[in-house]
């Protein structure tokens, strides 16, 4: 009972994914000792609870698979996980510096009108940036951890290949079925939601223009894979 209750009460604190998995195994192998082992499931969900805030987003994914995860399988998402935080810990110091620098007002001397390149970029940006999703467990954008095939496992049928370009999905009457890509471009637009492998809602406040000036918005954003062997789809 004793051994039950110190597993329970165990958390992962300030230790590091790999002394915070030991210290669980070990219990749970003085458990088996005395004839009280616990199964797989059960040691990874007292695992899960032990966990900080800061991995609240992939405990949340991983209790939500279909199939449950083993503990050996466990302890590699979780230290791939660490890895992921410890980067942003470093990164964000980096990044605040670069937003501080551009926040900066412009200088503008007495009797003389403000740079004409700055002024025109300013007045044509959009009052609010647009938010881009991006999973905490393989750094990609477009999605979140809770629905990261690499995390899930992949839909039968799907095809995980190279060359991915990143695409949007504008609300509009499909008239062409055929959807042409131009490979040196960065983004492409569809008006079928089934074009994009990965997607989600677009939170952002941008639109596309077209040639006659009408604005058209963006309902999501997403990912086309256009595979290994072809540099463009049509």
């Amino acid at each position: 009972m004793q051994l039950k209750e110190r597993l329970t009460r165990f958390s992962k604190g300030s230790k590091s994914v790999t002394e915070y998995l030991h210290g669980i195994k070990s219990l749970s192998d003085e458990l088996a000792v005395i004839d009280s082992p616990l199964d797989d499931i059960d040691l990874v969900i007292h695992t899960l609870n032990g966990l900080g805030p800061e991995f609240k987003e992939i405990s949340a994914a991983l209790r939500a698979r279909e199939n449950p995860i083993g503990f050996e399988e466990l302890h590699d998402l979780l230290q791939d996980y660490e890895s992921h935080l410890n980067r942003d810990d470093v990164t964000a110091p980096v990044a605040s510096a670069h937003a501080a620098y551009k926040g900066k007002p412009n200088s503008v001397k007495r009797g003389y009108p403000p740079n004409r390149s700055n002024y025109y970029s300013n007045t044509n940006k959009s009052p609010q940036s647009s938010e881009i999703l991006t999973c905490q467990y393989c750094d990609k954008s477009g999605h979140t951890a809770k629905v990261c095939y690499k995390l899930h496992g992949y839909p039968a049928g799907y095809r995980n290949r190279r060359s991915a370009a990143h695409h949007a999905r504008y609300a509009q009457p499909r008239s062409d079925p055929n959807w042409i890509l131009d490979s040196g471009a960065t983004h492409h637009l569809t008006n079928a939601l089934d074009d994009l492998n990965l997607s989600s809602p677009y939170q952002g406040s941008d639109k596309i223009t077209i040639g006659d000036g009408t604005t058209l918005p963006i309902t999501h954003t997403g990912f086309e894979d256009k595979g290994a062997s072809s540099s463009r789809i049509a």
